[in-house]
């Protein structure tokens, strides 16, 4: 058979070798089954760019191209990047005359690279112009021929120069091109591929030389530093989130303390009972509202405490899982806190050994009764004497005057006054009822205004009296919780940092004790890792000489189809 293409069927299998088993191997099975069938393919497919009609030259230039052994095919859209092991048609027969030039260039445009030649078909030369297609074709580097039907010997003539052998020898290259150069694709993957595997290996023999180096010098500092990154950082924020909760005015404890305060009522106290002779009567907090507070507190506490505990779980989990991760890395025991011995964090017996008042309230109202009236009669009392007060010169001068006067004449008109004494006896004279009648309308009036007044004041007293006792008693209540507060957080930030405290010491002595007892193994197992990893880096280097061998082989393959592409003339 002419040009024989087992050469490169034998390169296409030396490359196989030479890249051994990949995830392409499918694909070198498919090509190696069907090279019989395409080396012995005599019938030549060729692309008709036309449409039906019975144009009686036309359809015997196609019975003649049929009589060839080739296989037609009419307006096809359709091409596939590898049409292996059908063969590609290498040249097309264009009638012109049966479409626009637009519609045949754009089935050219997705075709043109398989051809080597296009013929450009019509009947009469003079009425058709196929100027765009040849600038088309000219542009792309296909080559065009026009040819001309005007009689059957003519065609006779023109298919006779056809060479089937050539054009058939042309349509299994380029049908093999695409196949060649998708190996030399493969090729060039599985290098990269290597390549990227020899690196990860470099990387690791790094590590490698680093960690026999240092052996296990590193996870020391690792695991101080993880405990500081979680543990600690867990305590410094606990510190600092009660450090804001306990801020007066919009701390979250004071607003929950103020909530509480706001609930309490003036029937929230019990009245004790005293001697009949006082006149006040003590008060203190009811028994039921202390056991609220103390419940309220209780809850309010627990729950932050509840939180914070959840918290240190999780990040005490997160921190032995890292240091177990760490540990797992360089194949060392992992670490459980079940075998630590740590204080017990026991935040109900915290915060009740601090919910407690540490000073009783204790009030006091006026006892109601006649002692309550009386005790408002004093300022009334008080007001008469301060008014009986302001008069009382004038009843002086008249007690005075009628004891000096007392036997002598006092004069009755002003006209027989001549001087003072006898001026002041006769005023006194002439004042003396009126002073002593005002003096005990005012009395009246105020003792009167004083009763009447009275039973608006108590009530009103009695009012702002439990006002003022409720007033007390939110503070006192406020006061005591701010204390309760306080101490509680405190102690239990105290055993958040005893606890930390204990679990750093404990994870410190347990990484060394599993440190001093995988050192004596750390030499043995690096010298074996960094034997495998010689052993696949000799494997990846022999690959990658077979690989550069392959892809040298591609490369003159893909050179010499080429070259015997274009030694075919058409």
């Amino acid at each position: 058979m002419i040009n024989n293409l087992d050469p490169i069927f034998e390169k296409i299998n030396s490359i196989q070798k030479d890249i051994g088993y990949t995830n392409q191997y499918g694909f070198f099975e498919l090509i190696k089954r069907d090279f019989e069938n395409i080396e012995n393919q005599r019938f030549l497919p060729i692309d008709i760019i036309a449409t039906e009609n019975s144009n009686p030259l036309k359809q015997y230039l196609l019975s003649q191209l049929e009589a060839l052994d080739m296989v037609l095919s009419y307006n096809t859209f359709e091409v596939f990047p590898i049409s292996y092991p059908s063969l590609v048609a290498t040249i097309a027969f264009v009638f012109c005359e049966d479409l626009p030039e637009e519609n045949i260039i754009q089935i050219l445009e997705s075709r043109y690279s398989n051809y080597k030649k296009i013929y450009l078909v019509s009947s009469d030369s003079d009425n058709h112009t196929t100027t765009s297609i040849n600038e088309f074709c000219a542009k792309k580097r296909v080559q065009t021929q026009s040819i001309l039907l005007q009689s059957e010997d003519g065609i006779n003539n023109f298919v006779k120069n056809i060479d089937v052998d050539k054009l058939l020898q042309l349509s299994k290259l380029s049908t093999l091109k695409p196949v060649v150069d998708y190996i030399s694709q493969i090729v060039k993957t599985e290098n990269k591929i290597l390549l990227s595997q020899k690196s990860l290996l470099v990387q690791d023999s790094h590590f490698l030389r680093k960690t026999d180096s240092s052996s296990f010098s590193d996870i020391n500092n690792i695991v101080r530093y993880t405990i500081l990154k979680n543990l600690q950082e867990v305590e410094k924020g606990i510190k600092t989130k009660y450090e804001e909760y306990s801020k007066p005015n919009y701390g979250y404890f004071s607003e929950r303390i103020s909530f509480f305060c706001n609930t309490l009522k003036y029937t929230d106290l019990n009245q004790i009972d005293v001697a009949d002779k006082y006149e006040k009567i003590e008060l203190g907090l009811n028994n039921e509202v202390s056991q609220r507070f103390f419940a309220f507190n209780e809850g309010e506490l627990l729950k932050e405490f509840s939180k914070d505990l959840s918290l240190l779980n999780t990040i005490t989990q997160s921190t032995f899982d890292e240091l177990n991760q760490l540990l797992g890395r360089f194949k060392l025991p992992k670490m459980t806190i079940d075998k630590f011995v740590l204080p017990d964090l026991n935040s109900t017996l915290l915060v009740q050994g601090n919910n407690y008042m540490q000073k009783n309230f204790r009030g006091e109202i006026t006892k109601e009764g006649r002692n309550e009236y009386l005790i408002a009669l004093r300022d009334y009392t008080g007001i008469i004497m301060v008014i009986v007060g302001l008069l009382m010169p004038l009843n002086l001068l008249i007690q005075g005057v009628d004891f000096f006067s007392d036997g002598e004449q006092v004069p009755k008109t002003l006209a027989e006054v001549n001087n003072v004494y006898e001026y002041l006896a006769f005023f006194a004279k002439k004042t003396k009822l009126a002073i002593l009648l005002v003096t005990s309308i005012l009395s009246g009036i105020l003792i009167w205004y004083g009763v009447v007044d009275l039973k608006v004041r108590i009530p009103r007293k009695r009012i702002e009296e439990r006002e003022r006792e409720t007033q007390k008693l939110k503070e006192h209540v406020q006061s005591e919780a701010k204390r309760i507060y306080n101490d509680s957080y405190k102690d239990w930030v105290n055993n958040i940092s005893n606890y930390i405290r204990e679990l750093t010491q404990n994870i410190t002595f347990e990484v060394d004790t599993i440190l001093k007892n995988a050192t004596k193994n750390a030499q043995e197992q690096t010298n074996y890792k960094k034997q495998q990893l010689s052993n696949s880096q000799s494997m990846i280097d022999n690959k990658l000489k077979n690989l550069q061998l392959a892809e040298r082989t591609c490369e003159g393959l893909q050179k010499s189809i080429t070259e015997q592409k274009d030694r075919i003339l058409i």
